[in-house]
């Protein structure tokens, strides 16, 4: 019964406008299939000046391979909110947009019109 469920749910999510969840790597091995498209993923999230960012892993985020990371178009209130939040795993949901390469270019897409950008690791209370 609960694996009907769950099929039933799984299939009947996107016709109430729950944005697909894609994984950075799907975004970036496959951008245009998701540009112009809300999408939900996760990843290592990186708030600083010309370096909004999120990546694919916590090793990528420390080297700073931006050939693994979607750059972030956030804005101030967003920032000043999230800062804190680097080299945290996070869940983001936003617009793709695959054209938009980020600062430079460096990056594999954009993410823009954040709606959701949350802190999934575990972190010391003083933090929030």
């Amino acid at each position: 019964m609960k694996i009907l469920l769950f099929v039933f749910a799984l299939f009947t999510l996107p016709a109430f406008g729950q944005a697909p969840t894609a994984s950075i790597i799907q975004l970036i091995a496959n951008p245009e299939k998701y540009d112009g498209k809300v999408v939900i993923f996760e990843g290592v999230t990186n708030l600083e000046f010309e370096g909004n960012a999120v990546y694919l892993s916590k090793e990528h985020w420390k080297h700073s391979l931006s050939s693994f990371g979607i750059s972030l178009y956030v804005d101030a209130k967003l920032f000043q909110k999230r800062k804190w939040a680097n080299g945290l795993y996070c869940i983001l949901n936003g617009t793709f947009r695959a054209s938009d390469r980020g600062h430079e270019g460096l990056y594999m897409g954009t993410l823009t019109d954040i709606t959701m950008f949350q802190v999934r690791e575990a972190v010391s209370p003083k933090d929030v």
